[in-house]
């Protein structure tokens, strides 16, 4: 059964973590506070829900190597 995403494409939301490699290990960091992110697209998938390819509105921050699941998402901006 595929989930319903909770997210659009081009909706913009809230994310406090970010994928990031230390010591040739991909780890999630908590970020300082909640950035915001853009939706690129959404990908369904049978067993842990949809999958959501992102870019951060902030340009400063590395751009994502991974897709977010609608665990790893705050909560919508608008």
């Amino acid at each position: 059964m595929i989930m319903n995403a909770k997210y659009r494409k081009g909706q913009k939301v809230l994310i406090e973590k970010a994928f990031v490699i230390e010591n040739n290990t991909g780890v999630m960091k908590t970020l300082e506070v909640p950035r915001e992110a853009l939706i690129v697209s959404v990908q369904p998938t049978p067993s842990m829900g949809p999958s959501y390819k992102i870019e951060w509105v902030d340009k400063d921050l590395p751009k994502p190597k991974i897709r977010y699941w609608e665990d790893d998402i705050l909560s919508a901006c608008d």
